[in-house]
């Protein structure tokens, strides 16, 4: 049996292709409502928790597709904890290292139109900003920013993130423990330029 489903998608280019998160057993992958595949590390570049009690789970929180079809999820709890399956089914997966804090817990993914991935880091860790610089195969461009409280580094609220949506103007809003926030510049996280969030 395949447990504790927390994320389900369906594919903007096929209705009857859906996709559903896993927390133990990984992605899995339908068809006209048919269970299709699950995919885990024998078939893809997802990875395991191998943390003492975690018994090997592979523990998918969110997932959401790009405007070029890409699945994009996260992978909680290892070394590379964020995944993108493409549309001709080909994985990568991508290592934030250090920025995480030794922390790579993670829920909920948003592929923005800007090309950004914004990630919830449950359990009061703020959120993570991911640009792939559009470049899937090449890691050396990439960047990683965690976003927390502090002025010139978020700005949030509170840690505690509970929701994010972009709005059509690209902004995008989070729902906090302290209220809601709206990134008004986002395209200047990378860039050097002010960033943060401002309270509504």
């Amino acid at each position: 049996a395949v447990n504790d489903i927390l994320d389900v998608v369906v594919d903007p280019d096929d209705p009857d292709h859906a996709f559903a998160a896993s927390w133990d057993d990984g992605l899995l992958e339908f068809r006209d409502r048919d269970l299709v595949a699950i995919y885990n590390p024998d078939n893809s570049t997802l990875q395991i928790n191998g943390g003492l009690g975690a018994e090997n789970k592979v523990e998918l929180g969110g997932l959401a597709f790009d405007a070029e079809g890409n699945l994009w999820m996260t992978n909680s709890n290892c070394a590379a904890p964020i995944a993108v399956r493409t549309p001709t089914g080909s994985w990568r997966s991508f290592a934030p290292g250090a920025v995480l804090n030794n922390n790579s817990l993670m829920r909920d993914i948003l592929p923005a139109t800007n090309g950004l991935k914004w990630i919830i880091r449950p359990r009061s860790q703020g959120m993570l900003v991911f640009n792939d610089n559009g470049t899937l195969s090449n890691t050396s461009d990439d960047q990683y920013k965690a976003l927390t409280t502090f002025e010139g580094s978020g700005g949030l609220p509170s840690l505690d993130v509970l929701s994010m949506a972009e709005d059509l103007d690209g902004e995008i809003w989070v729902g906090t423990g302290r209220g809601v926030a709206v990134f008004y510049n986002p395209d200047a996280v990378f860039s050097g330029g002010d960033f943060d969030a401002q309270q509504i």
